[in-house]
């Protein structure tokens, strides 16, 4: 639905929360097809498991969101606009309350 109403929100920040993401597919497809346009996009990945995010989460970010003629500007692009946080609700309440970012790179 935002990919086809994308005329209608505010390109200029766009931040998206996925939820008990397991593998994350909506908001690769969602990287896949907004990173390269001309705003700031933050994803948050949230599931309870941390392995979950490390072991199935991350490797599916990275394999289906880069195209196979993506640039190491797109890879460094989309690691700075993605985070990821486990745990239950109140560590998210955290991370959400501080503004931080939770990069991959900490998994």
């Amino acid at each position: 639905l935002l990919l086809q109403n994308n005329r209608t929100f505010d390109k200029n920040d766009l931040s998206i929360l996925e939820l008990g993401c397991g593998h994350g597919l909506p908001s690769c497809l969602l990287l896949r097809e907004l990173l390269g346009k001309a705003f700031n996009m933050t994803v948050l990945f949230s599931d309870y498991n941390e392995f979950v995010l490390r072991d199935v989460t991350l490797p599916n970010v990275m394999l289906n969101t880069l195209l196979p003629s993506s640039t190491a500007q797109d890879s460094e692009k989309l690691t700075s606009s993605v985070g990821m946080v486990s745990g239950d609700w109140l560590q998210l309440s955290n991370h959400l309350s501080n503004n931080t970012l939770p990069q991959i790179s900490s998994l």
